[in-house]
């Protein structure tokens, strides 16, 4: 596994969801992403399916963020506008990621192997703004 291919991918994922519920009804991204909690449930259902590209996702909103999944992978990540970052993504959820596209990871790579190599590594400071006890942001 490449945790800088897999960081890429995980990002990506996430701008082309927001994409993808931002075109389909028709919100600008930057007030969306902004206060995010003012358009689901409002202006599109919390949960549901969405076309994204030539891909069918399943979604749903919930408390502070979003899951999503795509060709079976596993996208989970938190809203954070209050403290100025749009995304918030938990190691832990990050990590069900990786384990959704490497199901066989599961048994020799574990979440504190993750920290660690996201600790221990600016390699990975391009892909979030900050990163601080087992989160990671951007914007």
């Amino acid at each position: 596994m490449n945790l800088t291919e897999e960081l890429k991918e995980f990002y990506q994922l996430t701008q082309d969801f927001i994409d993808a519920i931002c075109v389909e009804y028709n919100i600008i991204k930057s007030e969306f992403t902004n206060s995010p909690y003012s358009f689901a449930g409002v202006m599109f259902p919390k949960s549901g399916l969405l076309k994204m590209g030539d891909r069918e996702i399943e979604y749903s909103f919930h408390g502070a963020g979003c899951d999503f999944w795509v060709n079976n992978l596993e996208v989970r990540y938190d809203f954070a506008p209050f403290i100025n970052y749009n995304i918030k993504v938990s190691s832990w959820k990050f990590l069900q990621f990786v384990y959704s596209k490497h199901p066989d990871l599961k048994t020799t790579f574990s979440h504190e192997d993750l920290i660690a190599e996201l600790e221990n590594s600016s390699k990975y400071e391009e892909f979030f703004s900050k990163h601080e006890m087992g989160f990671f942001y951007w914007h």
